[in-house]
């Protein structure tokens, strides 16, 4: 068990710098017919809503500059950042220490308040004259003969190519697969024998699995829906809100549970694959669940697997996850074994040791 502990510190200090490193330098992209449903914070990184692409809610950048070709439908507000527009900003567009250029097909509906030089070519009057007019109403000093020009600033587009979005999708493949594998490693030493209830159930009764699973995984938000509606309109409501989040979490922890036993499954066919001598329950479960999650984050990024987003690898990902969250519930987080009957061989042995023997088997 101390062991266990000083490999999970060690892989703690190793992942930090390694999520720094995969963050560090890449670009937000928003991609051709990608919706994003809710607000964007981008932190000293580049954003780039490329043509097709839509965010519906508001868009807050630090350090960072934008390109516009698509929508955004909220608020855009940047610090210290140029931006491009070359599409649609329904919302109002903010620029604290940036200069903004606007295209001859862009369009801004909101106000628009820029802390630099403008560059307008789509006739948005709207957008320009706010800079003009906050620098015409302050007061020209004494001495200074009329007012400066604006100085008109064309901030460089930058082109994202494939290799880098390639490598965007790497690096968030291979931070999910070294979180999913620390999470394994932590669960395994925690509660080996429940892990080890789940995958015997995942091995045996995968079809089973996978039908309460999906079953569990469509009924279980709803009837969660249900109580929070039911405790609104009551008075009571206050108090039990608390115990409904708590009860979020079970099934929450047993689509962990079951998806580190998916994994442990495929981690025990690999080591035998490669033929490795250390076969131990932390091995293959830590193993296999960092693989297999890096292996369906890969394949999202290759012809024909990433066309509509990778929707076939999240299919596939979501009948593994549907097994391994049958398995945990079939045998309650792994407290029972299933089908509750395997315990039936030893009651009919006992029933046969009470039956006549025979005078050759006496």
């Amino acid at each position: 068990m101390k062991r266990n502990v000083i490999v999970l510190i060690l892989l703690l200090l190793l992942l930090v710098p390694a999520m720094t490193a995969s963050a560090a330098g890449l670009d937000r992209i928003i991609g051709e017919g990608e919706v994003v449903d809710e607000d964007i914070n981008v932190y000293r990184n580049d954003l780039h809503v490329m043509a097709g692409g839509q965010v519906n809610g508001k868009v807050t950048v630090f350090n960072g500059d934008v390109i516009v070709d698509g929508i955004i439908t909220g608020d855009l507000t940047v610090f210290d950042g140029d931006v491009s527009v070359n599409g649609i900003v329904n919302g109002n567009l903010v620029i604290f220490r940036g200069d903004l250029v606007l295209t001859d097909e862009a369009r801004v509906e909101g106000d628009c308040f820029v802390g630099g030089a403008i560059s307008d070519e789509s006739g948005a009057a709207s957008c320009a004259s706010v800079g003009t007019r906050f620098l015409e109403n302050m007061p020209i000093p004494p001495g200074i003969p009329g007012r400066p020009e604006i100085p008109s600033v064309e901030v460089p587009r930058r082109a994202v190519s494939p290799i880098g979005r390639f490598f965007t999708g790497l690096s968030e493949a291979v931070g999910r697969s070294l979180l999913m594998g620390i999470l394994a490693l932590v669960i395994t030493a925690v509660f080996p024998r429940h892990l080890q209830q789940v995958g015997q159930t995942v091995r045996a009764r995968p079809a089973a699995s996978g039908a309460v699973g999906f079953l569990t995984a469509v009924a279980v938000p709803s009837l969660l829906v249900l109580m929070l509606v039911v405790l609104a309109i009551t008075c009571i409501g206050l108090l039990l809100f608390p115990a409904v989040f708590l009860l979020a979490l079970v099934p929450i922890a047993a689509l962990l549970l079951g998806w580190v036993a998916v994994g442990e499954r495929f981690g025990s066919w690999l080591v035998r694959m490669v033929k490795l001598a250390q076969r131990s329950l932390v091995v293959t479960a830590a193993l296999g669940t960092a693989v297999l999650t890096l292996a369906l984050g890969l394949l999202t990024l290759v012809p024909p697997f990433s066309i509509g987003g990778g929707f076939v690898v999240w299919l596939i990902g979501l009948m593994l996850a549907s097994v391994g969250l049958g398995a945990a519930v079939l045998t309650r987080l792994g407290t029972q074994p299933y089908p509750p009957a395997s315990v039936l061989p030893g009651k009919v042995e006992g029933v046969l040791e009470t039956l006549p023997r025979s005078e050759e088997e006496q």
